[in-house]
Parts: structure tokens; sequence; C-alpha cells
């Protein structure tokens, strides 16, 4: 176990101890913060969110799933992804935590920099090693769930990295340096490396210490956009840790209103999504500033861009074109190439973010200047009197040429000129630019005083008001100067009446008044004539005649008329006469001179009388101007003095001004007549009262008793009631994007008669929607609405799918009043249609599970998520695969429903089984689109989605080797090797091939005989190969052959897999055996030194060879010395025969003794044994017989044999024991 547990670790690099057990896991939902907003606190502390770790679990994390998180952030973006621990192989395992920050002082993220990040944004480790933490399977989605790229995630070294420590971060999209954090520290990060790559390592310098004062530790952040995994890894001698955030884009859009054209001018600010869904808002209301704060917004990579805008606040009159916008946009990024929006660009700006964007844009408001001009002109004076002179009695004609010279419209264009009086304008409303030219009502005569200042000089003032404002712009002021001559004509008259007493005051009677002109000036004057001021005689007086019509200067003459009393005379009291008299100067202006009354007393008869009338005396609307005359007549006959009008009933609602009367009230002659007028507005009351009455008298004061006062007079004018409503229904917005988009309706009511409309309703007559239809809710002001007067009524409607699908939703009202006189009155129908575009959109996304196979039999489940990311229903729903590399057949499509609802997602499946092409091939990819059907228009298709499932190559091959027979006995035995191959992987091997490795026989092998060379996984094949064995083979005492094989897999780049070796033996029983026959080249010897040579016939009769042989002589009955023995060879294989050789001389002494007897025996060493010796042979040479003794004859037999015998076999046996013993000794290793 020991050695399979070292295997793995050898193979796969990690201990026992990082396995650890299998825990599920849910999504740890956690939150993200940003650094405060302090000064100088990190370029990027507004756009990176940094990840709250307090509900990190470490156990979860180092599992092989990881920890998954959920983070939510601003704006409805959801961030997903698996935390991920591990320990780097043969390092011991750190515990890490989640820690706030800044850990200690002397680093710099949380000091320098990022100060404030709530919560636990730190992974940290307090022991020695190194650590893997890994953030995986990465994604962000928006609001409606679709994926988004537009963030990148960012990590920081949150302690420090000294000498000996390293970080090193790794991501499946380029790394960047994003920002350094105390450059200039003692220690820390320093130069890092692959910037710009998928791998940024960085090695530590110097020693961190607190007891450096100030001393800072140099920190990195680096960051990668939008990746799928992003891992650190840290090798500390202490401890280490990391932060880890995502980096957006913030915008902000502020407001500032510099001035109004309308005090309650409002507006709203938007920040908008390429989608057209607000992400930001603000109003202004009555206030100057507004602000939508801080919006996070991810970049889009579609082109697509975000839009900032203002809006005049809706129900409200806010006239945005009133209004000069200045925009101000920063960015607060460091080295960003975002392009910003531009002073002048007006209420909206589009906009594309970059990532780490922090981008503040402030539209101020000024409202255009109203402004008005004029330029009066004085016409060419008329010489009344006709003396040539710009004089006394001439007249003006003004005119005034009012011009619009701003941008904004003016209502109630009006001159005010007080010495010209009146002024009439064609028109009061006057267009940007527009002029108009106005006139005098009247003519302006110049007056004495005039010609004493020497000239007329008139200044006037145009007047007009913008909209929304009731305060009205006036111009720069304009004057004319008129010059005028200077004459000084006068004159008096005397005027004397005869006869002159009470007495001769009768009716019929004539009287002469007598009028003495005297010309008292110093010009002549011509048309000198005597005019009468005032006559209160009733009758007529005749014209006066004057006995020249000129005066020189200082002449006088005395002019005469005539009168007859008439009954009315009498009856008044007396007869007043005043007169003046009259000349005109030369080229000027008549002059008169102060007037003179001769009285006639009469006696007293006081009367007075009043006549009342109204104009108009019908009305058809509220604030219709009355103007009420009192026509005064002395009936009496005596001058009435201080003449006044008294009302009496009045049935008006509103107030009457005071009564006016003109001079000639102040005293009133018999029979003389005054016209009083008062003025009246009339009041809706009046209006819905159908009449209004009025009563007055008049009274006057005589000369002498009391007052008297006439009859009352009355006048009625009356009023038509003409009641009607108008309704104009709209709806805000115009147009929705889908379903639960809310659909504001609002009926404006207006009263369009003349009498006030009590109970005013709205009622839906109409409406398309499939929804709940809105209900419609009326302000206070619909109890009562005063004609003119508008009320809006509200109701709100939530747009369903069916709406959006059907394109539009209509919608029909009318409003209903009753006037005075009870009989409803209903207006005509109003209509409002809200469009729905519809905007067909369907991704699909294809992925399969498992993503990566093993081996033939798999099944792979393909998974489509349909996504409807338009904005109506799609239908029939349908995969269309495309490119498919399996060389099986793929399942049908199973789809759990094939309609989608806007923002819905539905997975359909498909399964398919691998074949062994598509392991040996190594990967199945297919491809794949879908399509839908929208409520119209043609089928919408998806972008293709590919997925492909990878096969790992894992070739793998073994040979078991076996030899037939097992066991040997003797040269030129065969033996048959057999070599087993079985292919252990999960690819098909090709050109499967014996390696022979170790072989210890000394002869050839034989070719390898393949039935097949090609295998599919779990397949084997048997190949052969045939040896005979040597001489050399059999004394080694067996025949060892090792053996390994190889094939190739389909892929190219994988290595062929080798197989284990495998060996076998073939043993051989060894039994050593010799034998020797001795001979003598003579059977007999005669004499004294003959030579007898003896051979030594040995052979081999064993199946080793043996060496070193050597003859043993036993006994030899010679008397002489035997000669060395001669060996041709000393080795011998089994059968081999050799014959050695020694010489003998004889003796005398053999002679007498008898036969010479020699017996001998062989010995040889066999291959790594005991040397073996045979039996003993024996020769015997005869000599010639003699009579000698009778001697006991020599014995010929072998004696010991049996020892010798039994001690081979004994040696057998214990060699037999020894290669047993061997053998077993090696099978336990």
């Amino acid at each position: 176990m020991l050695l399979v547990i070292a295997l793995i670790t050898m193979l796969f690099g990690v201990a026992f101890s990082t396995f650890l057990p299998s825990q599920s896991a849910q999504a740890a939902n956690t939150g993200c913060g940003y650094a405060n907003t302090s000064a100088n606190n990190g370029q990027n502390a507004r756009t990176i969110c940094w990840f709250d770790f307090t509900n990190f679990n470490e156990t979860v994390a180092r599992t092989t799933a990881g920890q998954p998180m959920t983070v939510v952030l601003d704006g409805g973006y959801t961030a997903t992804f698996a935390v991920k621990v591990r320990n780097v192989t043969g390092s011991g395992q750190q515990s890490i935590t989640a820690q706030t920050t800044p850990l200690e002082t002397r680093f710099a993220f949380g000091t320098d920099a990022y100060r404030g990040v709530p919560g636990r944004p730190a992974l940290y480790s307090s022991g020695a090693g190194a650590t893997v933490v890994t953030m995986d399977t990465i994604k962000v989605t928006d609001p409606s769930g679709a994926v988004v790229t537009g963030f990148s995630f960012v990590a920081a070294d949150v302690e420090d990295n000294v000498t000996g420590e390293s970080f090193v971060w790794n991501s499946d999209k380029p790394l960047d340096r994003l920002e350094t954090l105390a450059p200039n520290g003692q220690w820390g990060c320093k130069n890092p490396v692959g910037i710009g790559t998928t791998q940024i390592s960085c090695a530590g310098t110097g020693v961190g210490s607190t007891t450096i004062a100030g001393g800072k530790s140099t920190a990195l952040l680096v960051s990668a956009d939008a990746p799928s995994t992003f891992s650190t890894t840290w090798r500390t001698g202490a401890r280490s840790g990391i932060g880890v955030g995502i980096q957006t884009a913030k915008v902000t859009l502020n407001k500032t209103v510099a001035s109004r054209v309308g005090t309650n001018d409002s507006f709203d600010l938007r920040v908008t999504s390429p989608e057209g869904s607000a992400l930001g808002s603000a109003t202004t209301g009555t206030t100057n500033t507004a602000t939508t704060g801080e919006v996070t917004v991810l970049p889009r990579t579609d082109g697509r861009q975000f839009t900032l805008s203002e809006v005049a606040t809706a129900g409200g009159t806010t006239n945005l074109s009133f209004y000069n916008q200045a925009w101000v946009c920063v960015n607060a990024a460091t080295g960003s190439t975002t392009t910003l929006p531009g002073a002048a660009s007006g209420t909206s700006a589009a906009i594309s973010p970059q990532i780490g964007d922090d981008i503040r844009c402030t539209i101020t408001n000024t409202a255009k200047p109203a402004s008005v001009s004029l330029v009066k002109r004085a016409g060419t004076p008329v010489d009344v009197n006709g003396d040539g002179l710009v004089d006394a009695g001439d007249t003006i004609q003004y005119s005034f040429d009012v011009q619009n010279t701003g941008p904004l419209p003016l209502n109630s264009i009006s001159v005010a000129d007080a010495k010209a009086g009146a002024v009439t304008c064609p028109t009061t409303t006057l267009a940007p630019n527009a002029s108009v030219t106005c006139q005098a009502a009247a003519v302006y005569t110049i007056t004495a005083a005039d010609v004493s200042a020497g000239s007329v000089v008139n200044t006037a003032t145009a007047s007009g008001t913008p909209p929304g404002s009731t305060t009205p712009v006036k111009s720069p002021p304009s004057s004319t100067t008129t010059v005028t001559t200077a004459p000084a004509p006068s004159l008096t008259v005397d005027k004397s009446a005869s006869p002159d007493n009470a007495a001769s005051f009768t009716v019929g009677r004539q009287i002469t008044y007598s009028f003495l002109v005297k010309n008292t000036g110093n010009v002549p004057l011509n048309d000198v004539k005597v005019t009468e001021e005032s006559f209160t005689g009733s009758g007529t007086m005749s014209n006066a005649v004057c006995p020249s019509t000129s005066l020189a200067v200082g002449a006088s003459e005395t002019c005469t008329a005539s009168y007859t009393v008439t009954q009315a005379d009498v009856d008044k009291g007396s007869l007043t006469n005043t007169a003046k008299s009259t000349g005109t100067p030369p080229g000027g202006t008549p002059v008169n001179s102060p007037p003179d009354t001769v009285v006639v007393p009469a006696p007293n008869s006081p009367s007075i009388s009043v006549v009342k009338s109204a104009d108009p005396t019908s009305i058809t609307a509220a604030g219709a101007a009355i103007r009420y005359s009192f026509t005064a007549t002395n009936t009496g006959n005596v001058t009435l003095t201080n003449v006044s009008i008294t009302e009496g009933a009045f049935s008006g609602s509103g107030t009457l001004s005071a009564v006016t009367c003109p001079a000639g009230a102040a005293s009133l002659a018999p029979g003389a007549s005054v016209v009083c007028t008062a003025d009246y507005t009339a009041t809706q009351a009046d209006v819905d009262a159908g009449r209004i009455t009025n009563t007055a008298t008049a009274s006057g004061r005589p000369p002498t008793g009391n007052p008297v006062t006439s009859d009352p007079s009355s006048a009625v004018v009356t009023a038509q009631a003409n009641p009607s409503l108008a309704v104009v229904k709209s709806a805000d917005p115009s147009s929705i994007a889908k379903a639960g988009d809310a659909v504001a309706y609002s009926f404006v009511v207006t009263n369009t008669g003349n009498v006030t409309m009590t109970d005013v309703t709205v009622a839906e007559t109409a409406f398309s929607g499939t929804g709940t239809a809105p209900a419609v809710t009326c302000p206070a002001g619909a109890a009562s609405l005063a004609p003119g007067a508008s009320v809006t009524c509200t109701a709100s409607y939530v747009a369903t799918q069916a709406d959006v699908d059907a394109g539009s939703i209509t919608n029909t009202a009318t409003s209903t009043g009753t006037p005075p006189d009870g009989t409803p009155v209903t207006s005509p129908p109003s209509s409002a249609v809200v469009t729905a575009n519809p905007a067909p959109g369907l991704t699909m996304v294809k992925s399969a599970d498992p993503a990566q196979a093993g081996k033939v039999g798999d099944t792979i489940t393909y998974s489509f998520v349909f996504t409807n990311t338009g904005n109506v229903t799609m239908t029939n729903i349908t995969v269309n695969e495309g490119e498919f590399t399996g060389t099986g057949t793929l399942g049908e499509v199973s789809y759990p429903t094939r309609t989608l609802a806007p923002g819905e997602s539905t997975t359909a499946t498909a399964s398919y089984v691998l074949t062994q092409a598509d392991v040996d091939a190594g990967k199945v990819t297919n491809t794949a689109t879908g399509s839908g059907t929208p409520p119209t228009g043609p089928s919408t298709d998806t972008p293709p989605s590919t997925s492909t499932v990878t096969i790992d190559p894992a070739p793998g091959l073994t040979t078991v080797k076996s030899a037939d027979p097992a066991q040997a006995g003797k040269v030129g035995d065969t033996i048959t090797y057999s070599f087993v191959f079985t292919n252990t992987g999960n690819v098909t091997l090709t050109n499967i091939t014996v390696n022979e490795g170790a072989f210890t026989g000394t002869g050839t092998l034989g070719e390898v005989s393949y039935p097949t060379r090609t295998l599919a996984p779990g397949e084997s094949t048997t190949a052969t190969a045939s040896y005979v064995l040597t001489q050399a083979d059999v004394d080694a005492g067996k025949v060892t052959n090792t053996a390994t094989s190889t094939g190739t897999p389909p892929d190219p780049n994988t290595p062929p897999p080798t197989s284990p070796p495998s060996e076998t033996s073939v043993p051989f029983d060894p039994a050593p055996s010799i034998s020797v026959v001795k001979s003598a080249s003579r059977d007999t010897v005669t004499a004294a030194g003959q030579v007898v040579q003896y051979s030594f016939l040995i052979t081999n009769t064993g199946n080793v060879t043996l060496r070193d042989v050597t003859v043993s002589e036993g006994s030899f009955t010679g008397t002489g010395t035997l000669s060395a023995i001669k060996y041709p060879t000393r080795v011998l294989v089994p059968g081999q025969s050799t014959t050695a050789t020694a010489d003998y001389a004889v003796t005398a002494a053999d002679l007498v003794n008898g036969p010479v007897k020699n017996t001998a025996t062989a010995t040889g060493t066999p291959p790594g044994g005991t040397p073996v010796g045979s039996p003993s042979s024996s020769v015997t040479v005869s000599v010639p017989p003699k009579i000698t003794p009778t001697q006991p004859l020599a014995s010929t037999g072998v004696t010991g044999v049996n020892l010798l015998v039994g001690g081979a076999f004994t040696l057998l046996l214990l060699g037999s024991a020894l290669i047993v013993q061997d053998r077993r000794r090696r099978s336990t290793h």
C-alpha cells in the first residue's frame, strides 16, 4: 500500500493529505464594497468593488468544486464564481481565513490606498508555505440574466512580499498591472514579469519590519478583462494574503439650474442602458440641483452606448427649448481614452465607457434671456392753425416699432406712453425676431407748455411677458423730440348784460350781452371772436358779432350777442353766462382770453334726473368688461354742483368700480347733462347666475337749499350659458419595450364652455389592453371646474406580454361634467395609442456534460439553453444542428417547452454515446444554432454555439511474456516465447511492437510473429518467437528474457505508450557427468626401457560443459616414473571426448615384478558447481611370464564406487537444493 501511495504521490504530485472529503456547497451570497471617498485613496477606488469574504468556508473551498459565491452589484448585475483553495505540492497545508484590512499599518493596502473597504475583503494565510487561490467559473449577468463581459477581475497583495517570497497570478485572459501601491516602499513586489500575458509573477524584495519608521510595502494590483478563471499563487515564509474585487465603470449625472423661465420649471435626469432601461434618475423639482449619484455600468463590447439625458418633468409646463444647456464632463480614471460629451451636447449625450471609468457630468441650464426693443417715431406735426409754426394746437401722430429681440416668444405686447395715451397694437403676441408697428389711439395736440419748453419730448417703453412667467420684460425707453416755436399772443374779454336786474328777468325778455375784447399780447390776432364758455340759459343765444375779426396789438372792440329769456331760465332762478375771446396769431395757434362771467338772477327751482345703461347688454364669459353709463341731467332752473351717482341694488358677485364723473359734474347748468361711468368685470358666478342687475340714483347740490336726488334707474346685463367640455388623452411613454412596462395615462379635461362645471369625471369607452383596464383618478379640482380651467386625471396600466405581442394598446375616453342648469355635458372622445415596437431576440448557449469524457460508451448530454432576449413571445423554439464530428448518431432533441416569453429560458437536451473513433479523435465538436418564431415577421436565428467534449488520450499497454516449455533440458531444445499484448488504454493502438530487453540466451532469437498489430482498447493478441538452446545456455542454468511492447496512438502528439517490462526465465537442471577409459599402447612389454603410452579417453557424459578436465592416477604398479599427463583440451562440452596421454618407460623391476597395472579417474568442473569425477578405469600391461612364487593377483575391481556415486548424488542433491533455494529466494523479491 505504501508503494502505491508513493507511486500516486510521484505520478500526480500531491500528498494524500490534500485529498479532502467531498462536500456539497450552496452558493454563498456575499457582497462587495468600495473604498471610502477620502482623498488619494487609490486610482480606481470608485470603480473597484472588493468582495466581502465574511462567508468564506475554507473546508468547502478546498473541495474539487470549491465554494460557489454570488455577488449582487449595483445596477442589478450579478457576479458568480467558485473560490477554490489548494496547497502547492510539497507545501504544508495553510489555514486560509477572511480578514479585515489593513492587516497591519505597514501594508500599503488599506493604509496608503483603498482605505475603508467594508467587511472582510482579505483572504489571509498565517503560516509558511505555498497556496493557490482560484476564482473559477466566473460569470457576470445583467438584470435580464444575459451574460455580460464589461468588467475586470482585480487581485491585490494586501500583506507584503519580501525576499524569498513571491506571487504568481494566472488567468485565461491577458493580465495587466492596474496599479502599484506605495511604489517607493522599502520592500515588497517591485518588478513584476509577464505583464500583458496570462501569467504575471513577482518576487519579493527587502525585509519588512515594524521597526522601520513609516516603512511601507510596495504592493501590486493586477487585473484581467472578463476572465473565466483567475488565480493567485503565493509562496511565503510566514504569512500572506490577497484581496479580490470586480472593476466596472461609474457614471454620475448632476444638474444645476442657473436660472428659470418659469418658477415651477422642473427637470429630470436619466442614465439609460443601451436597451433603454433606466439605470439612474433624479428630479430637480423647484430646487436648483439634482444628482443621480454614482451609477454602476458594465461597458458594452457590442458598440451600443449608454445615454445621459435630461427631460422636462412630466405633467409640468417646462419647455427645454427655452433653456441653454452647458455640459461639463470629467473622467477620474487615469489614462482613459473614453470620449466625453462636449459642452454643447444639448439635452442628451451617448457615451461608451471603458472599464475603470469614473465619469461625472454636470448639465447647467440657464434660461434664455427674453428681450424686446422699441423704436418710437413721431409723425410730421399737423399745422392745425395754419400759421406755419409748430406751436400750440398743432397735432402729432406717434407710431411705435416693437420687435422681439430674444429667443423666447412674448405675450401681452404693449406700449406705455404717458404723453401719447393709449396705444393700439395689431397683435399682442410676438415670436422670436418678429416685430409689429403700434400706433397711438389719438393724435397728440401740442400745448402751450410744449411751446414754452421749446420742444415736445415724448418717451415710451414696450413690454412683453415670456411663457411661464408673470413678470414682463421691458424695452429700453425710446424717445422723440419735436421742436416748437414760441409766439406770445394773448387777449382779454370783459362781459356785461343789459338789463341785469331780477325784476327784468322775465320770459321773452331780450338781454343784450356786450364783450369788450382787447389784444393784450405781442402779436396781431386774426379771426378774433367771442366763444361762450358756459351759458345757463335754456334758449339759444345769438352768435356774438364783432365789428372786426382782427385786432392789432393793444386794440379793443366790443362784440355783442342777444338772448331771449325762456321759462326754463326763469325756473332756474338765474342766468349765468361765461365767455372767452379767441384770436389767432400769425402762423400760430389760437389763444383764448381768460373767461368772464355775467349773472342775471332768476327764481330758484332745482331738479335732477338719471338714466342708467350698460354696454354690452349681454355677455358670454367671465372676465367680460361691462361699462355702466349714468346720464345725469339738471332738470331745474338753477345750476347744480357736485353732481354724483349713488349705486343702489347690484346683483353682481364681483366688485363694481367707483363711479367716475367728468369735470362737468362739478357744475351742471339747468338742462345740461353729464355722463358718469363705472366699470365691472363679470365673474363666473355672474355668468352662472344668467344676469346682472344694477340700480342707481343721481344727486346734485343747488346754489341754495338741500341737495336734490333723482329717481332710481336700472340696467340689466344678461349672460347666455354655453356649457361644454374637452378631454385630451395622452400616454407616457408613448412606446413600450416589454411586458411589465408601466404606462401612465393623463386625461387633461378643459372647461371649454362659459359656465362652471361640477362633478367632472373621465370615463373609459374603449381599451384594447389585455390586462386590467386602468382606473381613472381625478384630483380634487375636478369637483368644480371654471371655464377655461383644466384638470388632469390620471390612470396607470402595466403592459402585458399579449399587449407587446399585439404591437399597440389603444385607449379612448370621454369626460362628463354638470353645468349650473343640472344637465350633464359629455366631451367628444379622445384616444391615445401606445405602440410596442417588436424587437425579437433569441440566444442559445450549447454545453456538454461531461465536458471531458474518458472512454467508449460514455454518454454525453448536450444542453441547449435558449433565452428570449427580445420583447415578444417566441414560439416553435428549435435546435438546428450544424457541424458534428461524432461518428455515432446524435439523439433526438427533447424540449421542455417550445414557447418562451421575453426573459424566459429553457433547456433542451440531446444525448450521444461515444464511439471508439470519437475517443481516438480526441474530441467531439458539435455546433448548433437555434431559431424561434415571433408573433410577426420572419423567424429569428441565434448565433451558432459550439460545444467541444474533449477525451484525453490515455494510451496504455501491457505485455505478459511466457515460454514453452517452461523448463528445458538440453542443447537444441526449442523454446517458444509468447507475448500477450493487452490494450489497457482508451485509444486504439497500431504498430504493436515487441522491444526485447535483457536476453541471456547466447543464440539468436527468432523473428517475432504477430497475428495482428492493431488493438482496440481492451483487446489482446499473442505474438510468438522461437529460440534454440545453446550449450552456453544450458551451462548458464537458465535463459532469461525481458521484453516491453510499444504501440502508436491515433494522435501523433500523444507519446506512444510502453508497457512495463515482462520477464520469463527457462531453467535447466544441471547433470554433470564424466567418464574415462584408460588404455595402453602396448599390451605386453618385454624389455626394460620400452615406452608405454597410456591414453585416457575422457568423455563429458553430462549435460553441462566441464572445465579443468583432469585425470588423476589412482594405483600404479610400475616402479618407474609416469610422465605428466598431456591434454589436448581441458574443456569438454556434453558428449565431447578428448584423449589425454602419459608416457612410461618400463624398468627391469617391472619385468621382474610382473604386469604393470595403472588405474585412473577423470574429474571436471561444471559451471558454477563442484567438480565431478568419473568411475576409475584400469589397464594392465603384461610382462613375459616367469616362474615365480605364487603371488596374489592385483585387484582389478573398482573400489569406492558407491561412495563416489553417493557423493555425486549428494552433490547433485545439494546443487538441486541450492538451485531450488536460489529460485525460492528470487521468487520472494
